[in-house]
């Protein structure tokens, strides 16, 4: 159902009837029925949940309706075949398991709720979800208006009701000047998608009531392109690609006839061949157009009259530029050639074909928009961000460009900016992270993906170094299971434990900005620790008396910064146009290492904590680094892309403080994709680190220095994110680590928009 549906509001009004006559209260006289639970209230009237601190949202009507459902039936079970009747009556065909599947997972982030430890809404598994706390029904009753006696409204004073007269022959007169003029339609937005997994890139039809989507299964990794219709549950699956291989960034042809997109094909574990391929709207007779490069952005843009699509390459040999190719497969024509060591990707042609706009990439998160003729002249910046921008989509009227920016830890944003030029703007309507825009070719309707993101920290018991497994799978052994430490929001990850573990520090989003928080190590009395500027990474001085962290800036670049434990301003140790970060302790307090790309690559550096100047470290690239507990060697990961701190190398290395040699280490997981095997603590006796691909589930291992063997101590049941992320405790029976609990995103539709 659709928020504005007819039926939405007919629904509601059952329920408050009904509620209405439990509580044997005239329906006439009630304003609203609440009901009451834990440090909740939901208004069964507006569909509005508002939390002790006076927090309201407006739930979406699927997630309204089961939680009205669960709570109408506390501690019973509530069948998932009683939810679908509820969700879709007169058997409407929709896909009602994925779909109540979604609706669940976001009632469940309304609430902070978790189906691995839940506080409200129990899953039984093939069945249906029990309600477990007590709720409590409350009847609100509007006050009456005091009744003016007769004799005192007969004493009303003749120059009031004059005044009166006048005002209402005032708004009269108003009203007739206003008579015939046209308002605007209010912009409203409504939910596109709810699959439980990751759905964005959505591409309009050329009439804009169907638009195609990237969906990516969470359960069997497979990433396919569907189409569906604005407003209907009901989807198509145009592309039916298996893991890891993928289907993305489908593009509509505005004479309605082909859809393109970019078909990746994994040819290793670690690498790929990309191609663009073109269908039918109906997902038929595919077909690929033309080959691109691993590193070639697969935003792609039609020409309006369906003859020319645009796209990003690197040619073998040959630097980043904008081309165009035919339908039919003619060889491409170049119309941009990138400076050395840049990119040129997401192309967007002009509603009137005239001009088109891509964005720039100096380095894997750095670049800004810019456009140019449809024949590749008069190439000119629009922006001056250095930011990781991405998908720029032309306004109807070609005034104005919409585009994404991908900020700290996932946060992204739309913003718009004139295409001549000048200040972006962020789009003020859209409050949630926001990526992937779109626009209808009638300019009436804005698509864009949202994310939802629930990171938390956990602990797991681990087993003694000096006798654990030394098999590579654990088998049938029972391992002790992780326990959830710090969940009360979106983000909570990068836990490091006190030098002699009494306190925690992590990064968290909790009061809407991610930052450094202190607690004790179960998560209690937390405290923001650098208010300014925004932190991650936090790393521990030997002393335990300061911290060290990173910081995205608003420029594009990020820095060093060091805090004490009881707050104050953060002292910055780097500065200038680079980017730094993965900051840690050398093993005496005076120094600290960090990864910089000051040298025009990543390399691992270190500077004084008191004191100027910055010195290079490795010279053949490097990035997070740990100096050994007796000062006399450096343990270091590499980059695998030298302009960008992540991915990196999952083997660890090592050279001496004083200079020499670099050696290998030990690997800490199999050569992958994903990023980024980047949890690992170095101790006196070894490495301690988790081998995210490990099966038959991720573990937390141990390099032995002296046996120089690597054995098992723990397994996961996820695995690890947000590296640096593992700490060890002093005693070494204990690991904390952040893990994703539930992730995925949906998309939106923002109608009447202009």
């Amino acid at each position: 159902m659709r928020e504005n549906d007819p039926r939405v509001e007919k629904k509601r009004l059952e329920m408050l009837e009904s509620a209405h006559l439990e509580l044997g209260v005239p329906k006439t006289e009630v304003a609203g029925v609440v009901v009451r639970f834990a440090n909740f209230e939901l208004d069964l009237r507006t569909g509005e949940l508002q939390d002790e601190g006076q927090n309201k949202v407006r739930l979406p009507e699927q997630p309204f309706q089961i939680l009205a459902l669960l709570l109408e039936h506390p501690g019973d079970v509530v069948l998932r075949e009683e939810i679908r009747q509820r969700l879709w009556p007169n058997d409407t065909i929709v896909e009602f398991e994925h779909s109540i599947s979604a609706a669940m997972n976001k009632l469940r982030q309304a609430l902070g709720d978790s189906a691995n430890n839940p506080q409200y809404i129990e899953t039984l598994p093939r069945r249906g979800y029990r309600w477990k706390v007590p709720a409590e029904h409350i009847t609100a009753i509007p006050n009456r208006a005091a009744s003016v006696p007769s004799t005192a409204r007969s004493h009303a004073s003749m120059p009031i009701l004059f005044a009166a007269l006048l005002l209402t022959i005032g708004a009269g007169l108003f009203l007739l000047g206003q008579w015939g003029k046209r308002t605007q339609p209010a912009m409203n937005i409504v939910v596109g998608t709810t699959l439980p997994g990751f759905e964005r890139n959505a591409t309009f039809s050329p009439d804009g009531n169907q638009f195609a989507f990237v969906y990516f299964d969470v359960e069997t990794q497979d990433q396919n392109i569907f189409v569906k219709a604005i407003g209907d549950e009901k989807m198509v699956q145009l592309t039916h690609t298996k893991s890891p291989d993928a289907a993305d960034c489908p593009i509509w042809s505005p004479d309605g006839k082909t859809i393109a997109y970019s078909r990746t094909t994994a040819t290793s574990p670690t690498t790929s061949e990309n191609a663009i391929f073109l269908m039918t709207a109906l997902g038929g007779s595919q077909h690929q157009l033309q080959s691109l490069s691993p590193d070639a952005s697969c935003q792609m843009s039609w020409s309006p009259d369906s003859r020319m699509l645009a796209f990003g390459n690197t040619p073998v040999g040959e630097s980043s530029g904008i081309f165009l190719v035919p339908p039919s497969g003619s060889p491409a024509i170049r119309l941009t050639t990138a400076p050395s060591r840049a990119h040129d990707g997401d192309p967007a042609f002009s509603p009137d074909g005239r001009q088109i706009a891509f964005v720039r990439w100096t380095s894997p998160d750095s670049g800004d928009l810019y456009q140019m003729t449809a024949q590749g002249s008069q190439v000119t910046k629009i922006t001056a961000l250095n930011r990781l921008l991405n998908t720029p989509t032309w306004t109807a009227d070609g005034k104005r460009l919409i585009f994404g920016i991908y900020g700290f830890f996932g946060n992204s944003a739309l913003y718009s900016v004139a295409a001549s030029g000048g200040e972006p703007e962020l789009l003020p309507f859209i409050s949630a992270p926001a990526f992937s825009p779109a626009i209808s070719r009638q300019g009436d309707k804005l698509a864009f993906a949202t994310l939802f993101f629930d990171a938390n920290i956990w602990s797991v018991p681990l087993r003694d170094a000096a006798s654990p497994r030394l098999s590579a799978s654990p088998g049938t052994t029972k391992w002790p299971s992780p326990k959830k430490v710090i969940a009360p929001t979106r983000f909570e990850m990068q836990p490091q434990l006190s030098p002699d573990g009494s306190r925690l520090a992590y990064v968290s989003d909790r009061d809407g900005a991610l930052a450094v928080w202190l607690s004790k190590p179960d998560g209690t009395d937390p405290l923001r620790l650098a208010s300014s500027p925004l932190g991650g990474s936090p790393d521990w001085s030997p002393d335990g008396n300061n911290i060290v962290f990173d910081s995205a800036q608003g420029d594009g670049y990020a820095q060093i910064y060091v805090v004490g434990i009881n707050g104050g301003a953060p002292t910055a140790i780097t500065s200038g146009p680079y980017k730094n970060g993965g900051a840690t302790w050398s093993a005496d307090g005076k120094w600290i290492y960090f990864a910089s790309s000051r040298s025009g690559r990543f390399e691992t550096w270190k500077a004084p904590f008191h004191g100027q100047g910055a010195v290079q470290v490795t010279t053949h690239g490097g990035g997070y680094a740990v100096e050994s507990s007796d000062g006399r060697f450096v343990y270091f990961q590499k980059t695998v892309m030298g302009d960008c701190i992540v991915p990196m190398f999952p083997q660890i290395w090592r050279m001496p403080v004083a200079g020499g040699a670099e050696e290998p280490v030990v690997s800490v997981s199999k050569p992958t994709q994903e990023c980024c095997a980047w949890f690992w603590r170095l101790t006196a006796e070894g490495i301690y680190f988790i081998d995210n691909t490990a099966e038959p589930l991720p573990a937390i291992k141990f390099y032995s220095f002296a046996s120089r063997q690597t054995s098992i101590l723990a397994q996961l049941e996820k695995k690890a994110y947000g590296g640096p992320g593992l700490s060890i405790s002093p005693d070494r029976r204990m690991a904390l680590f952040s893990q994703i609990d539930n992730a995925g995103s949906d998309i939106m539709v923002v109608q009447n928009f202009r």
